[in-house]
């Protein structure tokens, strides 16, 4: 009796499934996410492209596995939508410690270049209403607040006494905060799908506070690249003495201290950009970062932060 080869047993597809599954189980994701960059020819997205990370060869291993056990019409099908949605899950991201200029990054990269901006802290503001995440977070909090805390004529939360709970029992405060930062995160995941999926819009940035980009590796995983922004400690004290005036001197240095504490302690894979407080020359490193091809970019601003 002839024997047959493995190949020819096993067949195509499994071998291309069993290639997969083995390269997935060999090299860690944070490999993987600096290894698979897309290039893009277009100069004008170059330096920004979001990277095919974590997403993208997850979505492509559970594929290969999908069509080889079930090679049909529908798996293949499933197939195809899930690997765009998770190529697609993925946005640039800008942070740095408190009064360094990050919104005014992520203005320069609207009005100039087209990006849509994902702002996290407008995210949190809104966490509270009836609207957000299609009432879900609303109705999570209040699940474990107390269900009182909503009033029943707006069906919006009353503020003063989810604060008047919360400031009594510090047991519910951190539940409160947890519920907070996995419907912020799962608001901006949703928004980057809107942006980059439903409108198939190839620039995107979300604007993260680095206490945020700091607590969750989820939030790591979709922003890629990420670039901090820098600025000289006196310019950022100024800034954020003019923007809350009844704050004490003291008080921002300790916000600054803290921030900073965060922002040094993040892994973090992307670009610096050093702000000095002329918005024209802050302008030009964006423009630079945004045309110049990757790679390039680290070195004709500040320098690349993968380390």
């Amino acid at each position: 009796m002839q024997l047959k080869s493995p190949l020819a047993v096993a067949g195509p597809a499994a071998l291309v499934a069993g290639v997969s599954v083995a390269v997935a189980s060999q090299l860690p994701l944070s490999v993987l996410r600096k290894k698979f960059r897309m290039q893009v020819a277009d100069p004008a997205v170059a330096g920004l492209k979001p990277a095919v990370g974590y997403w993208g060869v997850l979505t492509f291993t559970i594929t290969a596995h999908v069509m080889t056990v079930r090679r049909s019409l529908l798996a293949g099908l499933f197939s195809l939508v899930f690997t765009v949605v998770g190529s697609r899950m993925s946005a640039a991201a800008v942070t740095g410690g408190v009064g360094a200029g990050k919104t005014t990054v992520c203005q320069l990269l609207e009005q100039n270049y087209d990006y849509a901006v994902v702002d996290m802290n407008e995210v949190t503001r809104s966490l509270l209403s009836k609207e957000h995440l299609f009432g879900l977070s609303q109705w999570w909090i209040s699940s474990v607040v107390g269900k009182d805390i909503v009033d029943p004529e707006s069906g919006e939360i009353i503020t003063d006494v989810l604060m008047e709970r919360l400031s009594a029992d510090p047991e519910l405060q951190m539940k409160f905060s947890n519920i907070s930062a996995w419907c912020t995160i799962a608001t901006v995941i949703k928004d980057i799908l809107v942006h980059r999926l439903c409108e198939w819009r190839q620039n995107v940035v979300v604007d993260v506070p680095p206490q945020m980009i700091h607590d969750s590796k989820l939030l790591r995983a979709v922003c890629s690249p990420i670039i901090v922004v820098e600025a000289p400690l006196q310019s950022r004290f100024h800034r954020l003495l003019t923007r809350d005036p009844s704050s004490t001197e003291e008080e921002i240095e300790l916000r600054i201290k803290v921030n900073d504490e965060l922002v040094s302690g993040t892994p973090l894979s992307g670009f610096k950009v050093e702000n000095g407080g002329a918005q024209s020359l802050l302008a030009d490193k964006i423009h630079e970062l945004v045309t110049q091809p990757t790679g390039a970019v680290g070195a004709t601003i500040c320098g690349r932060l993968d380390h």
